[in-house]
Order: C-alpha cells, then structure tokens, then sequence
C-alpha cells in the first residue's frame, strides 16, 4: 500500500507526506505519528542534493507508527541510510528508554534485512552459527531518532511497543531509483 501511495503522490505531483495525511481522518492516530515524524525530519525543508526520501505509515499490536527516511547512494552503487525518523503511539509509556530501545532494534534489524542480509545454507542447514558470521547492521551504521508520541485514551489498553519498520528506507531508496531513470509511466 505504501508504494502504491508513493506512485500515486508521483503520478499527481503531490508530496508523499501530505497526500497520506489528506487520506487519513481528523482524528486518525496514525496522522499524529505522521504528522510528528514529518516535522522531526524536517520533512517540509528541501532534501540534500543526492538524498532520497521515504515513508511509511502502519499500525501493528495496537501501537501507531510512522518511519520517515533518508538514502543516498554510495560510491559502488549500493545505498546509504543516512537519517530514519520514527515516531509512534503505543498508548500510555510507564517506561520510555524501553520503547524507545523496541524502536532503534526493530528499526536497525529491518535495515538489515533491507541492506543485504542474508542467511547461507548448506545441505539445507544454516552455515552461520552465530553473529561473528551471521552479518546484521552495526551501530554505528544506524541512522536512527525514534520520537515518542502517544495518546492517554486508553481505549486500546492492550497495546505492544512498535519495533520500527523497514519499509521507509526501502521507498526512499525505490524514489531515489525512480529519481535517476524514469518511471514506466513517463518514458
């Protein structure tokens, strides 16, 4: 659904951000998120030459979350995540550092799936017995800012922390794609 909304902001000339919150009612928590993850990202300020955005709004465990993402493209083709903003609703917070910290991991495991992670087998089996050769995203290759809103209506009081969301980067880097050759559409 993301994408297809990224397509449809493209096709129409209209910015990703504000045609997702023209979609979502008034009152819609998941417009709060976004609405924070956007301003915290500075969202409204022009992107660096040679960066690349992205977005992507769900709902998962009764919690609310918003990703905003920054890529560029390194010297051998591959792509840098330069910046993720996170901001979530997850109901009443008794602990933040927690949330926060379910954020940053869900966050940092989602970009290594995004970037190249990949589990070798052999005979069927795994060959990595452990993270030494089992490669995953290293903190200092995290490029992450997890904002906390929430809401104290406690309608939904079962709710669980969000753990991040991987698809931002991933329509960042397909705008970034879109960006240097032309969309189907437009060719």
């Amino acid at each position: 659904m993301q994408t297809l909304l990224d397509e449809i902001a493209t096709a129409t000339g209209k910015d990703r951000v504000a045609l997702r919150l023209a979609l979502l009612p008034a009152d819609a928590r998941e417009r709060a998120v976004l609405s924070l993850a956007a301003e915290k990202a500075g969202w409204s300020q022009p992107v660096a030459a040679g960066r690349y955005r992205g977005v992507a709004v769900h709902q998962s465990f009764g919690s609310f979350v918003a990703t905003l993402a920054e890529v560029s493209k390194t010297a051998d083709g591959g792509i840098q995540v330069e910046r993720c903003v996170v901001a979530s609703d997850c109901g009443t917070v008794i602990n933040p550092d927690i949330v926060r910290a379910q954020i940053e991991g869900g966050t940092g495991f989602g970009l290594s799936a995004m970037l190249g992670e990949r589990i070798a087998l052999e005979n069927s089996a795994p060959t990595a017995s452990n993270y030494d050769a089992y490669r995953v995203l290293r903190i200092p290759q995290g490029a992450g800012d997890a904002t906390q809103g929430h809401d104290d209506d406690d309608r939904d009081a079962r709710r669980e922390a969000p753990q991040g969301d991987r698809r931002a980067p991933r329509h960042a880097e397909m705008n970034r794609r879109n960006a240097i050759r032309p969309h189907a559409a437009s060719a």
